[in-house]
Order: C-alpha cells, then sequence, then structure tokens
C-alpha cells in the first residue's frame, strides 16, 4: 500500500494543481470539504481501502448475474484525487483482463476543483479513461440522472461519523439507485458507548502491536456499558428517513432515546463514546479501531454523573444515571450527533 500511495502521489504532483487548491478546504451546505493535499493520504488507511476494494468486486460479481446484459453504471461520489477506493481496482481489471469498458463505466463526482484535476491526470496516466463515462466537478448532492445506475460508491465520513456530508449525500443517491441496485457501504452503525477513557484510549493499548478490533483488551471492553445504537444508515433506513427542517440552517434527523444506567463502581470515570462499524458488503466488515472512520469518537460535551469544578462550558451537558437522553444527527455545518436531556429537572 505504500508503494501505491507513493506511486499516487507522484501522479498527483505531476498533475500540477495549483497550490491553492490543492489546499482549499471548505464547510459547504453537506458538510466539511477535505482539501486534495489532504485527501490522498487516506489510501494509507489499508484496512479501509482493502475492505473497498473487495466489496466492490463482489458487488460488481453480483450486479453482473441481476444486469447480465448491461454495461454497469458506477457512481463514485465524493472520490477525492486518488478515487483510492476504486482506481486500483480498474488498474487491475485491466491489466488481467476481467471486465473492460463494455461492462463497467464509471462517473466520478467531487467539489473539489485539484482533486478533479488530479484525477484526470490519474486515469490518462494509468490507461483507465476507457472505463470513465464522467468526471464532474459539483456537489455530490446536485448531481442527477436520467441513466440507470447500478452502484453506488461512498465513503465521506470521519470517526464517529462527524464532519463530512455522508448522510447528506447517501439519502441524494438513494433515490437515485436502480431498484436492484447495491449502495456501498450496505450499513453503518453507530452506537453510544460508556467507557472510561483511560483504559480505553491508553491502557489496553500499551502493549499491542497493531490498534484494531482484533487486538481490543476483551477485560476492558466488557468494563464498558452500550447504551445502544443510535443509528442505522443503509437502504431501508434511507428510504424511510425523515429530516425535520426547523430553518433554512437547521435540518436534524432524530435517532434514538436511551436512559442512562445506575453504575456499581467508577462511575464519575466515565466518558461517552459515538463507536462506528460498518458493513461494506456481506462479510467485509469495518469494525470499532480498524480504520480511521471507526475509530471510537469521545464527545467531551456531555458530563456523566459529575459536574467539574473548573472549565465549566455553556454548551455541556450534565446527566446522571435515571436520566434520558435523545440523540438528534445535524445535516448542515459540521455533521454530527447532538444530545439532549430529555426528562429536565
Amino acid at each position: 500500500m505504500t508503494t501505491l500511495y507513493d506511486n499516487l502521489k507522484d501522479v498527483f504532483n505531476y498533475a500540477k494543481v495549483p497550490y491553492e487548491l490543492r489546499d482549499r478546504q471548505f464547510l459547504n451546505k453537506t458538510g466539511f470539504a477535505m482539501s486534495p493535499s489532504h485527501a490522498i493520504t487516506t489510501i494509507q488507511d489499508v484496512f479501509r481501502v482493502s475492505a473497498f476494494v473487495k466489496s466492490i468486486d463482489k458487488a460488481i460479481k453480483d450486479l453482473q448475474k441481476i444486469y447480465p446484459d448491461e454495461t454497469l453504471h458506477i457512481l463514485y461520489p465524493a472520490c477525492g484525487p486518488l478515487a483510492p477506493l476504486l482506481v486500483p481496482l480498474l488498474a487491475y481489471y485491466k491489466a488481467n483482463k476481467i471486465y473492460n469498458e463494455t461492462q463497467l463505466k464509471v462517473t466520478f463526482i467531487d467539489i473539489q476543483e485539484g482533486a478533479i484535476l488530479s484525477l484526470v491526470e490519474i486515469l490518462k496516466v494509468s490507461g483507465l479513461d476507457a472505463f470513465v463515462k464522467e468526471i464532474i466537478c459539483a456537489d455530490a448532492v446536485e448531481y442527477q440522472s436520467k441513466e440507470k445506475i447500478h452502484l453506488v460508491v461512498l465513503e465521506a465520513m470521519q470517526h464517529g461519523f462527524t464532519k463530512e456530508g455522508h448522510l447528506s449525500i447517501s439519502k441524494h443517491f438513494v433515490d437515485l439507485l436502480d431498484k436492484d441496485g447495491i449502495f456501498l457501504p450496505q450499513e453503518v452503525r453507530v452506537d453510544a458507548v460508556l467507557a472510561i477513557g483511560e483504559e480505553e484510549y491508553n491502557t489496553q493499548w500499551k502493549d499491542a502491536d497493531l490498534v484494531a478490533s482484533h487486538n481490543m483488551n476483551p477485560e476492558i471492553r466488557d468494563q464498558r456499558v452500550v447504551l445502544g445504537s443510535i443509528l442505522r444508515v443503509n437502504l431501508e433506513t434511507l428510504r424511510g428517513m425523515e429530516i425535520m427542517e426547523l430553518n433554512e440552517n437547521t435540518r436534524l434527523v432524530k435517532c434514538a432515546t436511551h436512559t442512562i444506567p445506575h453504575f456499581e463502581e467508577n462511575h464519575d470515570k466515565r466518558i461517552m463514546l459515538f463507536a462506528t462499524n460498518i458493513t461494506i458488503y456481506e462479510d467485509e466488515v469495518l469494525s470499532e479501531y480498524d480504520s480511521g472512520i471507526t475509530h471510537p469518537l469521545p464527545n467531551m460535551d456531555i458530563c456523566i454523573n459529575f459536574i467539574p469544578k473548573a472549565d465549566k462550558r455553556v454548551t455541556d451537558l450534565y446527566v446522571a444515571s435515571g436520566d434520558t437522553i435523545t440523540f438528534y444527527y445535524k445535516l448542515v455545518g459540521l455533521p454530527g450527533f447532538l444530545i439532549t436531556k430529555e426528562n429536565l429537572k
């Protein structure tokens, strides 16, 4: 993967993307748009890239059985400057004569002009132009197509399912996907977990050779208190999802309601984590700690069973065992979870 990154980075530099476009990052209406110079590093997230590549390959095989006489149309919104989840796979297909341009066509979409300039050059140098249907510089949620879409590949999130516009983009494309099409990832699940921060982030990794789900300390994991799932993003939930539009700048999705339990010990040491697990396709999964996008995110805005003596913030939420809290997902600005206390005293 290091060799692949170095090679693609060389092409990115060869593309001579202007520096002002390389480092440009901004907020749009659905979330944070990462700079191209930062986005190229995502290909180093080995588990993420590998799991998506395997999933796309499996999905294409299955789609060929569903649509045996059609050219499969693949959509890759928020593809970034390297399109890392698909370009290596297309290169493999071409080199091994597995699929050709009459079988697969890809539409790449990214809002960053610098990303598009890089991607055009990468596809040209790689000799993959024939697989391209379109390369579009635009906000993904503005894309419309009258043509059939068989497969959507989307990864536009950061850990804790925050900052980027994955949910808004998913909601848009699920309505464009053909009825028998496949959406990857198949499901993103976010759980609310109460854990002892020092043990969760430091103690359990002291002797681990790799930070990954299979190396989680079972004793520390068993000390967690899992409140439950707060959000599931899949075809079914996306199609039935209701968005609360409070005003032009406030769009929310109501998620789940949970009650803070009573703890026997360490009740004043627990912090809330947003733990993400992703089913990309069938048995290809990214569990907690397997990837940058599944690293559990601590929420330091909620204080559970304690009130700090110093550094109090007006944005903090103070809750105690027995309190009921409701989670909402914010779709504008920097997307992420908001928590409200239901039984105000």
